[in-house]
This record gives C-alpha cells, structure tokens and sequence, in this order.
C-alpha cells in the first residue's frame, strides 16, 4: 500500500512542479506532497481509498487529517440492523407457520407464490447491514489546508468538496469518551472516535471565510 501511495504522491509531485515550473522552489510549499503521506498513513488507508485521496489533491495542497468511519464506533449500528433483520425473519416464520397449514388444505400453490414474493425481500433485508458496513469502510473523510472532503467510493467514486464558506453552520456531537460526529450543513464527519481535532481545523478552515467576508467589508 505504502509503495504504490509513494508513487501517486511522486506524481503529484509532477503536476505540482509543472504548473509551478515558472515560479521558484521556495513556493512550493516545502513539498506538501511529501507531507501528505504521514496522515494517509496515520489513517491505515487502503490502496484505493489513498489513490482517490491522493487523485483529488490540488497542486500545493496539504492534507492536515484523514480518518475512516471507525468500525468500533459503528458496530452498535450494524448489530441493531441485524436484530431488526432477525425479528422480521422470526415474524414470517411465525405468520407462515400460522397459515400454512390451511393454504396446505385448501390452496397449496398459494404457499409457492407467498415464498416467491416474500424470499427477495428478506434476503434484502438480510444484506442491509452488511451493505451499510461495505458502504462505510469504503467512505474517507479528509481536511486540507483548503478545504473538507468526503470521499465515498462506490461503483464510482463520488467527493464532496466544501471550502470555507461551506463550512459556517458547524457543530459537533461528542460523547463523553470524545467520541463523535462533526456536522457541516447536512454533511457530517460520522462515526470518529476523536471529534476534537477535527472540529478544531474545521473551525479553523470556516473562519478563512469570516476573515476574507471582514477583508472585504
């Protein structure tokens, strides 16, 4: 994982210094692209999680967080769906149970066709909370010097991109262990095990907004 990150980084690099090549090497940032690596690595990314962080990185820009939903943070939630899924699978059975023998007596084909409408969705239902898990591991949040991230991939790759001004209606939901999610408008950094420090460079980031918006004034 690490190599292949070296490599996406060496070609940041290359676009950086060549949409820089005119200016010289004390502006291009002390080579952030370099400095990107330590909190992609910090964050224990993936190979494809790290090259799609590293792809929507913008010439100089230097990443200051990176962390995954944490699996021991949402956990509770994936059991809960599987209990509801369990308790719907029980209900069936039961009401089945109930019914099967008069369709039996009267009307056996009537059992073949409940079963064929009532197998997809159950098998459905049984998927949720593992699509919800693949949906989260697969999920990257990033703060740069810039701007917030959140990168989700799935079939394709989709980032949401927020910058200063995007960033004003800010709050965070922290537990008592510092556990948490910050909130953003109707996005939210979901599922952290620390919220403090990314709330502090949030707030941070939104207020380059309020300094530019008084600059103006």
């Amino acid at each position: 994982m690490l190599f292949r990150m070296d490599e996406r980084a060496e070609a940041h690099r290359q676009r950086a210094a060549d949409t820089t090549d005119s200016q010289p090497d004390q502006n291009l940032f002390a080579r952030p692209e370099d400095r990107n690596l330590a909190p992609l690595r910090a964050a224990e990314l993936p190979t494809a999680l790290a090259d799609a962080v590293m792809g929507e990185l913008e010439p100089g820009e230097q990443v200051l967080w990176c962390a995954r939903p944490s699996e021991a943070r949402y956990r509770p939630l994936i059991i809960l769906l599987g209990v509801l899924d369990g308790a719907g699978m029980l209900v069936f059975a039961a009401v089945l149970f109930v019914v099967a023998p008069e369709l039996l007596s009267g009307e056996p084909w009537m059992i073949g066709v409940l079963l064929g409408i009532m197998a997809p969705s159950l098998v459905g239902a049984a998927a949720v909370p593992l699509h919800v898990r693949w949906l989260l591991q697969r999920t990257v949040y990033v703060i740069t010097d810039r701007r917030a991230l959140l990168i989700r991939m799935r079939l394709r790759t989709r980032t949401g991109s927020f910058g200063p001004g995007e960033l004003k209606r800010l709050r965070k939901r922290r537990r008592p262990d510092g556990s948490g999610s910050v909130i953003f408008g109707i996005n939210a950094f979901s599922y952290l095990d620390n919220v403090d420090e990314p709330y502090r460079l949030l707030e941070a980031l939104a207020g380059q907004a309020d300094g530019a918006e008084r600059g103006r004034k």
